[in-house]
């Protein structure tokens, strides 16, 4: 299965235990990019954290991030190759850093996998717990 999140949903540490539940996941960093004012969402502190899990493909990065130009991926074609190639190895979390995928170059990526007759879904965080002990709905946009 192939999940799509941005970074800006999640503390890390529920990041890592959500992807350690998965099927032998890798995490695929899609980000131009990888840096982030964030230490622990920066390509080092991610290799560390999650070695030989993380793998940065830029190559499914937006050229147009700092100009607000329309949406380019670097190399779709070839991108989207290695992805389905990784998804017969295990679960996919491709990650960037934003918090929607509507306006996020993520949806153009799992719109050529889909294309591509593969599915792919939004990582979805579980609900948070209300003071009282009861389940909050944690919307997620």
């Amino acid at each position: 299965m192939i999940f799509m999140t941005g970074y800006q949903k999640w503390p890390i540490e529920l990041f890592a235990q959500k992807v350690a539940a998965l099927d032998r996941p890798t995490i695929i960093d899609i980000r131009l990019k990888p840096w982030s004012n964030h230490p622990e969402w920066c390509r080092p502190s991610l290799m560390e954290r999650f070695p030989g899990e993380y793998i940065h493909e830029d190559r499914l990065g937006n050229v147009n991030y700092k100009s607000g130009g329309p949406i380019q991926l670097k190399d779709e074609w070839a991108g989207l190759n290695r992805l389905e190639d990784l998804s017969k190895e295990g679960d996919l979390v491709l990650l960037c850093a934003c918090w929607s995928e509507k306006t996020c170059h993520r949806s153009v990526v799992a719109e050529g996998l889909r294309a591509r007759g593969i599915p792919v879904v939004e990582l979805t965080r579980p609900p948070k717990a209300k003071p009282d002990g009861g389940q909050q709905t944690l919307l997620l946009f």
